[in-house]
């Protein structure tokens, strides 16, 4: 029976209460129960609900004495341990992790194998005496239950520990499945605590004495998954770090501490052991690390002397559980794991196999915890490298399975053969597949250099469409091939899955298909063919060559063809789902090349040190920031800083530079602008928001140096505070340039849109790449620049020519670039310098002084259509000196733009161009997430760079996402992430990964970044904000929203209202695709009617929270809409989790769920459902279900001060009328239908459109 999440919340909290009240004497109840409500909700909901804090220590000391019980059954203890590991992970709770380290204490050295290796390890941090001092004299004063709880903190982990080696170490038989679940649990706690340096710092020490390094090494289980966590901990175990001060050591540090240790060693060999270990003292060093050498050379050393030397070296000598001394053999086990060279289970990462179609490596196997804190930037990324492997592996099956399913194998028994009866949009069963070149081994790589595999199938049996689809496959784009095998039982299954990127698409003919046509038609009559032939089609792919090398060893003695010749099925995919590759590479490559972050962000980043060092103030507490146009008037940037005192005394609010002395005074100057000439029009500040003080503070922190966190509840004008930020970067600093990441298209394009309306940023300086979606916005990309470049240089060399002319200079002046600069140094300065020397006493004098005054009366009267004088007669001296200087200016910005030219004239091809533009003209650089993983090595070969990164929906990016980007540039001075963390997270679809992917922004919040949090809506009237306000405390309203909340909604007597539709059930055709039909056709009914009352559909979108739902109710739209469509139209149907980011006047919500609450539970969804409505918000659902989940109790009771049992319609109302009704009348009763039910909103819709048909016939008739 399934347990719905509703019940899993009421059981947790009345679970602990209980226990709170020491009614519950069973922790493992608490735990259970808190266990199952983490998986549905998170992390953060748990310990919100954890409370009181007091109680908490009781409940671990508890759980951590469970989990060492003996005599309890395997499942309490391993689930008692997988709680513990949820608290290893909250270290940032406060209760959390004042618990968890009084475990990992440096108490637990006094479980060491002797006091020499404590002191040993005591000596390696200055503070570490007076800390075990400390912990010795507090256990000498501690008495009776104190003492004792002492002496169990302190023996826990051990204890743990050599139960580890007592069930691997000295088993023989298989575990059994109670007995492996315990072992993996235990080795995820372990890997837990290993992984983060305050828990790391003293229980290492105490693993490398337990031989736990060894164990992981040496241990074969029968289970799978414990030999994986087996392996994931040796990975751990051997990160070079140091667990005292985190400093993470290089290659060469590591290589030069051991040849320093195996020195020593060699050393006191040589002084007290020569005459039984002379061979050992005398060795090359590469030799001590040789396991096989050191075996061969202690195998005959007596026993008494191995313990001698092994007492010099701190190395264990007894048995960790019985005390005597070790066997002869196992003291040279001990003294082998410690000399000899630990292979590093990472090294071979450059030879993983990119497209994760099988487990070949540690990291297909297990993902290991991501945490809060990382050991280093390798640790961080081979974590996060780990996570992506196994959510593309999963992404990539499902998809393929989903493929071969449609297209139908079955297996014929009478002509033992696999028949494809399907069809499917996505695969095709190809007529052969042959692998037709293996390269030769590369050098320093066991694998071919070049593997190529050709495929060979007819497009014929496909619609067009579908056909056009095959035929656009392209070059470099990822396809995957997969073995289905018949099954015994009439079923099948795919045995294989390999991947390779294509080389070519060939024709019929041998050709590229699409090839010349001169070309073609020279190979067809070399080569005639038939028209049979003309949908036959080749395609040459270049497979994985490291995963041909690990089949091809799997597979020794064997045929090649026993992977490669099974391959019967060619599968693609969505192109933007199928990046996945470029994000693995990246990962591996940054992983390789040790690339680095910042100095600023790096140890922030991985979670080290005072989160503050990187907020702004900490860089320049006076600091001083350009605002371009952000304050309106002078009351509006006295109101931007309150309680803080502005020295200025101009009335100009544009182009100030803030200058902020101390906690409390501002000191402003402002920037005149440069005479533009009566020809140019002055650019005037365009910004007409009145920006609030906190959007204020916002801008303040984007605009300066470090890592700026914007916190903006929906509404709160995120993408306003971005652009802002973003004018006074450009402005501010004109030699820098600036990366503007989304991880969306359409939000990229919504913030590249307003940033092309300015007309202060000039068109050359913005530059979007990747597919935009947007014809407008697709003539901003890397070629759409380079024509507008080359049309512009064509511009201004007319303008040299014009110049020219009415200079009088014979010439082509305006040929090339070249000529034109030429032109300027020869005619054009000496000229200037000479009106420079004349007398300008009178307006006549500077009249005829200024030599170009031909060509810029000639440019006047063009741009202004009369024939008024440039300089007028009447003009003053001093106003003809001005209008001289603007015409300069004019003059100099021209011949800039020319010499910035040349070089387009010198470059040959387009692509050089649009690298040129790329690397040296673009100031303003937006793109994808996904994007700058795809383009990262071809960023970095044409040298771009950049100082600042702002990031929108920066928490709905997966954190290695957000890595890429920021690795990019070393220059990097500042980093402005905008997200919400209440709305949604990272989509993941692997389901072992839900609430493990995070985002970056929200690993900053819970390390302690300050954020700037906007706290001011003005997308939704106040009632609708007030339904997810809870959410987000201090929350208030822009002056916009009272503009709202004057009319009601026509033709509704409420502006939000849930309608419970009881007799309505879910659905679930397959797995996760719930559909309700009764809701569906609700809300297509309320949309029939909003529009029979005169709304436009644009102004309504439907919401839902799964796939299915909103499939069901597209296909319910067409078939109820078509009758009349240009009555009813459509509008757009989407998925909540789609819409985030977007807003509408009105919203229509099915909730889908019947039986238990599903997703929607998480507040997160709930916030974005809520949020998305400006003016009208009508849900539809089950609402005795949902109003039973804590998380949406606020909610729902907001909802139910409104009737649920009926929507309250007005039909007799109108969109657009000569009088609407105010938001707080009521509609009269009489005029109130009440609609409770599919069929009575059926029947609205149809008197509706029957009343609307009648009044037509009247207008018509008059």
């Amino acid at each position: 029976m399934t347990v719905s999440k509703t019940q899993q919340e009421q059981d947790f909290r009345q679970t602990w209460t209980a226990w709170c009240d020491e009614s519950c004497t069973e922790p493992i109840q608490v735990a259970v129960r808190a266990l199952t409500y983490q998986r549905s909700r998170g992390m953060a909901a748990l310990w919100a609900l954890s409370k009181p804090e007091d109680q908490f220590a009781r409940l671990f000391t508890n759980l951590a004495r469970l989990a060492v019980a003996k005599d309890q059954p395997w499942g309490k203890r391993g689930q008692a341990l997988q709680f513990l590991c949820l608290c290893f992970q909250s270290i940032e709770i406060d209760m959390v992790r004042k618990e968890i380290l009084r475990f990992v204490s440096i108490s637990i050295w006094s479980n060491l194998s002797s006091d020499a290796l404590r002191q040993k390890n005591l000596a390696k941090s200055p503070n570490l005496q007076k800390l075990w001092k400390s912990a010795q004299k507090k256990l000498t004063k501690a008495t009776g239950a104190d003492r004792d709880r002492l002496i169990f903190q302190q023996s826990w982990l051990t204890t743990l520990v050599l139960e580890l080696h007592g069930m691997i170490a000295s088993s023989t038989a298989a575990p059994t499945p109670e007995q492996a679940s315990f072992l993996a649990q235990l080795l995820q706690l372990l890997i837990e605590i290993e992984n983060q340096l305050p828990t790391r710092r003293f229980a290492h020490a105490l693993f490398m004495d337990y031989g736990v390094l060894a164990l992981c090494e040496s241990a074969t289980v029968a289970d799978q998954a414990v030999q994986n966590w087996l392996a994931m901990l040796r990975v751990f175990l051997l990160f070079q770090v140091d667990e005292h001060t985190g400093q993470v050591l290089t290659k060469e540090e590591m290589e030069d501490r051991i040849e320093d240790e195996l020195v020593a060693f060699q050393d006191l060999v040589y002084a007290q052991f020569k005459g039984q270990l002379m061979d050992l003292a005398m060795a090359h060093l590469g030799q001590l690390q040789d396991a096989a050498f050191l075996e061969e050379h202690l195998a005959n050393v007596p026993t008494d002397v191995l313990l001698q030397l092994m007492h010099a070296l701190t190395l264990r000598t007894t048995d960790m559980v019985t005390a005597t001394t070790l066997s002869h053999g196992a003291l040279v086990t001990v003294l082998v794991a410690h000399l000899a060279k630990h292979a590093n289970p990472l090294a071979d990462l450059a030879a993983v196999p990119l497209y994760p179609v099988t487990a070949t490596s540690i990291a297909d196997r297990v993902v290991p915890p991501l945490s809060l804190q990382y050991l280093s930037l390798s640790d961080y990324l081979f974590r996060h490298y780990a996570l992506y492997r196994k959510e593309s592996a999963y992404a990539i099956t499902v998809d393929v399975d989903e493929a071969v399913q449609r297209l139908r194998p079955v297996f014929d028994a009478d002509r033992e053969l696999l028949e494809f009866r399907g069809r499917s949009r996505m695969a095709l069963a190809p007529d052969t597949v042959i692998l037709t070149h293996v390269g030769r081994m590369a050098a320093f790589d066991a694998a071919p250099t070049r593997v190529e595999l050709e495929v060979k199938y007819t497009v014929g049996m496909y619609r067009r469409e579908i056909a056009r689809e095959w035929d656009s496959t392209s070059k470099g784009e990822v396809v995957f091939l997969a073995a289905v095998v018949p099954q015994k039982n009439g079923g099948f299954r795919v045995s294989h899955i390999r991947a390779g990127v294509v080389d070519a698409l060939l024709a019929y003919d041998g050709l590229s298909l699409h090839a010349d046509r001169i070309e073609r038609r020279d190979r067809n009559k070399a080569m005639p063919f038939s028209p049979a032939q003309a949908d036959h089609r080749t395609l040459r792919i270049l497979m994985d060559r490291h995963q041909y090398h690990l089949d091809a060893k799997a597979q020794a003695g064997q045929s090649e063809d026993a992977i490669y010749g099974t391959l019967n099925v060619l599968v693609r995919r969505d192109r933007r789902e199928n990046n996945f590759w470029a994000v693995l590479d990246c990962i591996r490559e940054c992983y390789l090349h040790n690339t680095a972050l910042p100095m600023w962000l790096a140890d922030v980043y991985l979670g080290y040190g005072d989160p503050r060092s990187v907020h702004y103030s900490h860089f320049d507490a006076n600091k001083t920031i350009y605002f371009h146009d952000t304050f309106l008037t002078m009351e509006h940037l006295l109101a931007s800083f309150p309680g803080k005192t502005i020295h200025y005394d101009g009335d100009r609010t544009d182009r100030l530079t803030l200058r902020f002395d101390g906690p409390n005074d501002i000191y402003v100057t402002r920037h005149e602008q440069a005479p533009a000439g009566p020809f140019q029009a002055t650019l005037a500040p365009e910004n007409k928001i009145p920006f609030t003080p906190t959007q204020v503070d916002a801008i303040c922190a984007g605009s300066s140096d470090g890592l700026t966190l914007l916190v903006g509840p929906p509404g709160t004008g995120k993408t306003d505070v971005a652009v802002q930020v973003l004018c006074n970067l450009y402005h501010a600093r004109p030699g820098e340039r600036i990366l503007l990441l989304t991880h969306s298209n359409q939000a990229l394009n919504q913030l590249f849109e307003k940033l092309m309306n300015l007309n202060h940023i000039p068109e050359r300086h913005l530059l979007r790449l990747g597919h935009a979606d947007d014809e407008r916005i697709g003539e901003y990309d890397q070629y759409g620049r380079v024509t507008h470049f080359m049309t512009r240089r064509a511009a201004l060399l007319e303008q040299v020519q014009i110049l020219a002319t009415s200079l009088q200079v014979p010439g082509d002046h305006a040929f090339s670039c070249e000529t034109a600069a030429a032109f300027f140094k020869v005619h054009i300065d000496p000229r200037w310098a000479a009106y420079e020397r004349a007398p300008k006493a009178t307006t006549a004098d500077v009249a005829a002084a200024f030599p170009f005054l031909a060509f810029f009366q000639h440019l006047h009267e063009t741009t202004t259509g009369t024939t008024v004088p440039l300089i007028a007669p009447d003009a003053t001296p001093d106003k003809a000196q001005e209008i001289v200087a603007g015409c300069w200016t004019h003059l100099q910005a021209v011949r800039k733009d020319v010499e910035q030219s040349r070089a387009f004239e010198v470059l040959k091809t387009d692509r050089d161009k649009a690298n040129l533009l790329l690397a040296r003209e673009a100031r303003i650089v937006a793109m994808t997430t996904t994007y700058a993983a795809l383009k990262r090595r071809d960023l970095l070969d044409v040298g771009f760079t950049f100082e600042s990164l702002l990031m929108e929906e920066a928490g709905t990016v997966l954190e290695i996402e957000t890595y890429i980007p920021l690795s990019l540039s070393p220059s990097l001075k500042r980093v402005v992430l905008i997200g919400d963390h209440h709305q949604l997270p990272p989509v993941v679809q692997c389901p072992d990964l839900a609430h493990v992917a995070e985002s970056l922004f929200v690993r900053l919040l819970r390390l302690g970044v300050p954020p700037v949090i906007l706290d001011r809506q003005g997308r939704s009237r106040k009632v609708i904000c007030d339904l997810y306000r809870h959410v987000y405390p201090g929350l208030d309203h822009l002056p916009v929203v009272e503009a709202m909340d004057v009319y009601a909604n026509p033709g509704f007597q409420h502006v939000f209202q849930f309608l419970h539709l009881a007799e309505t059930e879910e659905a679930q055709p397959v797995a996760h695709y719930f559909q309700n039909l009764g809701e569906a056709e609700a809300v297509v009914a309320l949309y029939q009617v909003m529009r029979l009352l005169g709304y436009p559909s644009e102004k309504i979108t439907i919401l839902t929270t799964y796939n299915g739902q909103r499939a069901l109710i597209k296909e319910v739209m067409s078939q109820r809409c078509a009758a009349n469509p240009a009555l009813f139209g459509t509008c757009h149907v989407t998925t909540v989790d789609k819409y985030q980011g977007q807003q509408n006047d009105y919203v229509l919500v099915s909730l889908v769920r019947t039986k238990s609450a599903g997703h929607v539970a998480d507040v997160r969804r709930l916030v974005v459902a809520m949020s998305r409505a400006r003016l009208g918000l009508y849900i539809v659902g089950r609402f005795d279900l949902f109003s039973k989940v804590p998380e949406m109790r606020t909610t729902l009771d907001l909802l139910a001060a409104k009737p649920t049992d009926a929507w309250q319609l007005v039909p007799s109302e109108r969109y657009v009328s000569e009088s609407v009704r105010a938001a707080e009348e009521v509609a009269p009763e009489e005029k109130v239908v009440k609609v409770a039910n599919v069929a009575q909103i059926t029947e609205l819709v149809a008197n509706l459109a029957q009343e609307i048909e009648l009044e037509q016939m009247d207008m018509d008739m008059e």
